[in-house]
């Protein structure tokens, strides 16, 4: 297994962890899924919830409060749980 660190939006962790994506808007979901999509591995809650504003972050969105999501990448699996 490989862990890979991404520094990403942090009010993407109920999308990401949870796979809920109630309350985002069709920009957000978007943004969320093509991230995915390009991303092997599978995100893990996060260790320290302490977002800080960036002026950029992995996802290439827009400036905001990011944390540090890990994505571990089994060896026998390369997508996502939420990948078809």
């Amino acid at each position: 297994m490989t862990d890979n660190e991404y520094l990403l939006p942090a009010h993407w962790a109920s999308a990401l962890i949870n796979d809920d994506y109630s309350g985002y808007s069709d920009e957000d979901v978007n943004e969320i899924r093509q991230f995915l999509a390009e991303t092997s591995g599978y995100p893990l809650c996060p260790e320290e919830f302490e977002p800080g504003f960036m002026p950029f972050n992995d996802a290439g969105t827009k400036a905001c409060d990011c944390i540090n999501f890990i994505f571990r990448v089994d060896n026998n699996e390369e997508k996502t749980p939420f990948k078809n």
